[in-house]
């Protein structure tokens, strides 16, 4: 009886040290993400920046300056 619950206890070690390295993992991806989404926003903000200035014909600067002053 003592060998078994041994084993018992081995097994559940193993299992709930996988079950850690998985939310390590899980919470890897996830803030991951956050700076991928990040990142994306910014490149959309960029890329309408620059097709705003192009259909305006004025330089990039003044629309950026136009664009943080009425945040």
């Amino acid at each position: 009886m003592r060998k078994q619950s041994s084993v018992y206890k081995s097994r559940e070690d193993r299992y709930h040290s996988k079950i850690r390295a998985l939310e390590t993992l899980a919470n890897g991806t996830s803030e991951e993400n956050q700076v991928v989404t990040i990142q994306f926003q910014q490149m959309k903000v960029n890329i309408l920046l620059n097709i705003e200035a192009e259909l305006i014909n004025l330089p990039i600067d003044s629309i950026m300056t136009l664009f943080f002053t009425f945040q």
